[in-house]
C-alpha cells in the first residue's frame, strides 16, 4: 500500500454538487469549436467563440465575473452553471448525478480515512484572506470537519492554488499547522522552510518526459521556471 493525502477543502462536502469554476470549464471544453451568443448569460452583449484554448478561457472568465458581481451563493453558482449548459448543449444535471469534479462526501471521506488515507487542511471554503482573522477561521471551521470526520488531527496544510503571502506563515503557526504546501515546484531538502514545501504539480499537459524527471530527480537540477505547472483551471 502506498501512502496517500487528500487535502481537503469541506465547504462542500455536505453539499456533493459540481465545483462551479472546474464544471464551467469542462462544459465550454466540451462545447469546443462551437461560437454561442451569451449576451443573456452574462447580461452584456457577449460572443462566447469556443475554437480554441485561450478564448474558452475569457469564456470561463466572463461566467465567473458575473459570481462575484451579483454576489451568488452557491445554490445561485449552481443555477448560474446549469443555464450555462443549456445554453451550450451541455447536459448539466446530468454531470451532478454522475458526481463529476465534486468534493467527496463525508461518508466517502470517512470510508477513505478508515482505509488508511490521511485527510489534512486546505481551507474551509478553498480561499485564503489577507485578513489574520478570516484566515484563521478557514483554517479552524476546515479542521473542525475533518477530525469530525475523520477522528484523526489535521496539522498539515496545502495552500488552495498555491496562493500565499508571507504573513500567512505565521497566522498557520499559531493555528498549530506544522506544514504546508504551495504549488512552486521543487524538491524539499532539510534547509526547506516546511510551512514553504514545493512540490510537482501534475497535470494532463505535462508530458511523459517532464514527468519521468520529476520522478528520477533530475528536473529539480534544471532551471525551476521550465518545469512551472500551468494549474489554472
Amino acid at each position: 500500500d502506498m501512502p496517500a493525502t487528500v487535502y481537503l477543502t469541506t465547504l462542500r462536502c455536505a453539499h456533493p454538487r459540481p465545483i462551479f469554476r472546474l464544471i464551467c470549464s469542462y462544459m465550454l471544453w466540451k462545447a469546443r469549436g462551437k461560437t454561442v451568443d451569451a449576451t443573456k448569460l452574462i447580461g452584456t452583449p457577449t460572443t462566447f467563440d469556443l475554437r480554441d484554448a485561450r478564448r474558452r478561457n475569457d469564456a470561463l472568465n466572463a461566467v465567473v465575473d458575473v459570481t462575484a458581481r451579483e454576489q451568488l451563493d452557491m445554490d445561485g453558482t449552481d443555477q448560474l452553471a446549469a443555464r450555462l449548459g443549456r445554453l451550450l448543449g451541455v447536459d448539466y444535471e446530468d454531470l451532478a448525478r454522475r458526481r463529476l469534479l465534486t468534493i467527496m462526501t463525508p461518508g466517502e471521506v470517512a470510508e477513505l480515512s478508515a482505509a488508511g488515507v490521511d485527510f489534512q487542511l486546505h481551507t474551509h471554503s478553498h480561499a485564503t484572506p489577507r485578513d489574520p482573522a478570516c484566515f484563521a477561521r478557514e483554517i479552524v471551521r476546515n479542521r473542525e470537519v475533518i477530525e469530525g470526520i475523520t477522528r484523526h488531527r489535521a496539522t498539515h496544510f496545502c495552500y488552495p492554488s498555491g496562493v500565499y503571502h508571507p504573513e500567512f506563515l505565521s497566522w498557520l503557526s499559531e493555528q498549530h499547522v506544522v506544514s504546508a504546501t504551495t504549488c512552486n515546484p521543487g524538491r524539499a531538502s532539510g534547509r526547506t522552510n516546511p510551512l514553504l514545501l514545493p512540490r510537482f504539480v501534475d497535470v494532463t499537459g505535462v508530458p511523459p518526459v517532464e514527468f519521468e524527471g520529476w520522478i528520477s530527480g533530475a528536473a529539480s537540477l534544471i532551471s525551476r521556471n521550465r518545469f512551472h505547472a500551468d494549474t489554472a483551471y
